[in-house]
């Protein structure tokens, strides 16, 4: 069994990286928690860069969060693809369990932010992700079955063989017959 690569980076290093990228003292240890060393070094400059990006015309340094939650309730005016970027890192930032799931698209993920709580988020992707695989059992359950003739084919030819040879007097039930116990 193969071990995990082991990280290239401390946990000093990543808290100085995400004070640097616009996170609270109070937030930094949260994230770390939850996502991880690897998921958060990973992650860290698309962090940095969007911070970066956000308007710098107000001192104030709670600006980060206020253009979030503007972004959130959709009444920031950010360009299109600002507006992708901090979809993905607020959902990032908030459900990083969830993040490396490709079932989870845009609309799942601001559902999942505008949740008033962590257990509604958690049943709103939660039941997404159930969606997306029913989606995928539909898909699989319509579509013609392949080689069927080289596995369908011969089983119920062999079903038929048998069910011929059926004799009342010799047998109790037809080999085709399914029996559970």
């Amino acid at each position: 069994m193969e071990t995990p690569p082991q990280p290239t980076h401390s946990v000093a290093e990543l808290r100085s990286r995400l004070k640097q990228a616009g996170f609270g003292e109070d937030q930094i240890d949260l994230f770390l928690e939850e996502a991880g060393e690897t998921l958060v070094a990973e992650y860290i400059e698309d962090f940095k860069s969007f911070f970066d990006a956000l308007p710098k015309d107000s001192p104030n340094a709670t600006l980060h969060e206020s253009c979030w939650d503007a972004f959130i309730v959709q009444s920031a005016d950010f360009e299109c693809n600002l507006k992708r970027r901090a979809l993905k890192l607020a959902f990032l930032r908030n459900h990083p369990q969830f993040y490396v799931k490709p079932e989870i698209n845009s609309k799942m993920m601001l559902r999942a932010l505008e949740a008033k709580t962590n257990q509604e988020a958690r049943t709103i992707l939660e039941i997404g992700l159930l969606q997306a695989s029913g989606s995928i059992l539909s898909k699989g359950y319509d579509s013609p079955f392949l080689r069927s003739d080289i596995i369908v084919q011969p089983i119920l030819k062999t079903l038929n063989d048998y069910t011929k040879k059926w004799k009342p007097s010799d047998y109790d039930a037809p080999y085709a017959t399914l029996m559970g116990l």
